[in-house]
């Protein structure tokens, strides 16, 4: 997508306002649809997943059945590899965990409310104040 943005904009800045039209005139009877600038938010995890699954096992509050799944989790969470404890954060299908999970992409996008608000054309929380005050 962000490739896509960039070749857009490279291409109207190089051959002018015209480039997308005409290439995307070619495109049409190529492949049966054109190109378009996408908006996007990157909302990245303030914390480490895989360090949050391994301190969530460790802590006891793990609901895992069967004991071959229990000891491969608590063997990744043992592990102190990065790649053994994103591992690990795949396989945690738990539901306390999911919560603690679902609550930090809260926090995280709500870092990130003016962008989104922006994406989605709704005015942002401080666009609001200003019109009522």
């Amino acid at each position: 997508m962000q490739r896509i943005n960039l070749i857009l904009e490279a291409g109207a800045a190089s051959f002018g306002d015209k480039f997308e039209d005409m290439m995307n005139h070619a495109l049409v009877r190529l492949r049966g649809a054109p190109l378009r600038r996408i908006q996007a938010v990157h909302i990245r995890p303030s914390e480490d997943i895989g360090a949050l699954a391994a301190q969530f096992v460790r802590s006891g509050r793990m609901q895992v059945r069967g004991v071959f799944a229990r000891r491969l989790i608590h063997r990744l969470a043992a592990g102190e590899a990065r790649d053994e404890t994103d591992l690990l954060s795949y396989l945690l299908f738990d539901g306390n965990f999911a919560s603690q999970l679902i609550e930090l992409g809260r926090h995280d996008a709500a870092r990130k409310a003016d962008e989104l608000a922006e994406l989605f054309d709704v005015p942002s929380a401080a666009a609001q104040a200003d019109q009522a005050g």
